[in-house]
């Protein structure tokens, strides 16, 4: 199939989560298809009692074909979430559009992920009923933080695809592990639990380095016990294919720790625990992270601890001016990654709406 022709059968919409990654999501689908994508442009207003007023130009151009819509959704900007559900409504129900691939780099509710805690509104499970029911056919996620969102999507006949970021962080660190070596240095990633680990299983074997990993269990009392069982740990490595040994003084000392998540917001767990790694010998520290959440006081925490030589932050949330930091924290763009999955899915859907 030609591709503009494949193309012709889509239609793009970018929200104002993170409008720069989401211009450089496009442009690379535009470069590596041969072809120059203009998405549909939003129109943003109020009415006079300040409701939201926003509209898609050239909304006529929706009707039969299969829209891509991207936006990022977290709390800091709280119009975010409701303006999502009305675009979406409007794409597929009043436009008319053939389905809808919704791309979102970072999902809002992320956490609220525990249908056990019956006091708390399971908020994971909600946003995603949301997106289901205005609209959304297929859902493309960027590191997800736990297997419930998935399960979640199961449970609400919503088709997902996850992309991992862990090639990007690579690339920003391969020189690093280089270096390390080059100077007769360990290199480890280290997972504060085992609830992390599946997160990094790839990194370090894209990497070539062991993983360091602290076991914790919930008492009966509710208190929260660290422990080792080595036999355990091997019994992890030997099913990931990758070394994986508990975080002993011994290999500590001297060596270079990439702190490895998911996301940052305070920041507080991540200098506590590179502290207390500095403490125990460590040469230096690298702090890698998705989604920088980045809530109220995490300069002060971060970069104002002096603690991490390195600091490596993905751009599926923006950091504006208030959270730039004088080029002391790298951005690793996942655009390339997200784009060249969603090449994958849009191909994909088109095949089942053909």
């Amino acid at each position: 199939m030609e591709k503009e022709n494949f193309l012709d059968r889509f239609v793009f919409i970018c929200g104002f989560g993170a409008p720069d990654l989401y211009a450089k999501i496009v442009a690379w689908i535009g470069e590596n298809l041969n072809s120059n994508i203009a998405p549909l442009h939003l129109n943003f207003d109020s009415f006079a009692d300040q409701e939201t007023n926003f509209q898609i130009v050239d909304n006529q151009k929706i009707k039969g074909k299969i829209a891509v819509i991207i936006e990022s959704v977290y709390a800091e900007d709280s119009e975010l979430e409701t303006n999502l559900f009305q675009l979406i409504w409007s794409v597929k129900y009043e436009y008319e559009a053939a389905g809808i691939i919704m791309v979102m780099p970072f999902m809002k509710y992320r956490r609220q992920d525990h249908p056990e805690k019956k006091k708390k509104i399971h908020r994971n499970r909600y946003f995603i009923h949301q997106l289901k029911s205005n609209g959304v056919n297929t859902l493309l996620l960027c590191d997800i933080h736990s297997q419930q969102t998935l399960d979640n999507c199961a449970a609400e006949n919503l088709p997902v695809e996850v992309v991992w970021s862990d090639q990007a962080f690579a690339d920003q660190l391969q020189p690093q592990v280089e270096i390390a070596k080059n100077n007769g240095r360990q290199f480890f990633l280290y997972c504060p639990d085992q609830g992390s680990l599946e997160r990094n299983i790839t990194l370090a074997r894209l990497l070539g380095v062991a993983i360091l990993i602290t076991l914790k269990r919930r008492l009966p009392n509710g208190d929260l016990e660290i422990y080792r069982d080595d036999e355990t740990l091997k019994a992890l490595g030997a099913k990931h294919g990758t070394t994986i040994l508990w975080p002993e003084t011994e290999l500590i000392n001297g060596a270079t720790i990439c702190l490895s998540d998911d996301e940052v917001s305070t920041g507080r767990t991540a200098t506590k625990t590179g502290r207390d790694l500095i403490h125990q010998g460590a040469r230096e520290i690298i702090l890698k992270a998705t989604h920088p959440v980045c809530t109220p006081g995490w300069k002060e925490e971060i970069i104002g601890s002096d603690i991490f030589s390195m600091i490596l932050f993905g751009n599926t949330l923006p950091r504006g001016t208030k959270k730039r930091t004088g080029k002391r924290v790298t951005d690793v763009s996942l655009h390339w990654l997200i784009a060249s999955k969603l090449i994958g899915l849009m191909a994909s859907f088109q095949e089942k709406t053909v």
